[in-house]
């Protein structure tokens, strides 16, 4: 059983997904699903992750962070496999910053349009 992030990085904004998947001993990879790190409320793969890997009797082996690029990117070409290896915990916590960030101002924008459109006259 095994998680990693996974680095999204488009038009200058980044964004990151924890993913978990389970690679069986006949070398096949079956994918949990994907967590946001942000999100207020994820389908529990983490717990599902760990109830696997405590019935397996193994730990869950966290796999670090890679960087897929765009989102077109990963559309055409997919994720980088689960071998290839991590960017490092320094780049992992600076991704997670910047995706927080990337949050932050898409939240600021809602709000500043929200309040602009109730400064605006109404019809009669």
């Amino acid at each position: 059983v095994e998680t990693r992030d996974e680095v999204y990085s488009s038009f200058g904004l980044t964004s990151v997904q924890t993913a978990y998947s389970i690679a069986t001993k006949a070398g096949r990879r079956i994918v949990l699903g994907f967590t946001s790190p942000l999100a207020t409320w994820n389908y529990p793969f983490d717990e599902a992750a760990a109830r696997i890997a405590r019935n397996a009797t193994v730990t869950v082996a966290d796999r670090g962070a890679v960087e897929v690029g765009g989102i077109i990117r990963s559309i055409i070409r997919g994720t980088p496999p689960w071998s290839t290896a991590s960017i490092g915990a320094n780049a992992r916590a600076t991704a997670r910053r910047r995706a927080a960030l990337a949050m932050q101002i898409a939240f600021a924008m809602v709000v500043a349009a929200v309040a602009l459109r109730a400064c605006l006259p109404h019809g009669p």
